[in-house]
């Protein structure tokens, strides 16, 4: 069982780059969220729709 745990946390911890619908994921052995800056934005409603802020 521990090295089935080993082998899990090894696989996560070395994932990069992957896209999902909440962001991109980066995880690390210090970094277990796996969410960088990409992922965050600044929205506001304009004319009842969503857009991004600055554009």
């Amino acid at each position: 069982m521990k090295s089935a745990l080993r082998w899990m946390s090894a696989a996560l911890e070395n994932t990069k780059d992957m896209p999902a619908s909440r962001g991109i994921f980066a995880m690390s052995a210090n970094e277990h969220a796996g969410l960088d800056q990409r992922a965050r934005v600044m929205v506001e409603i304009a004319g009842g729709k969503w857009k991004l802020s600055g554009d």
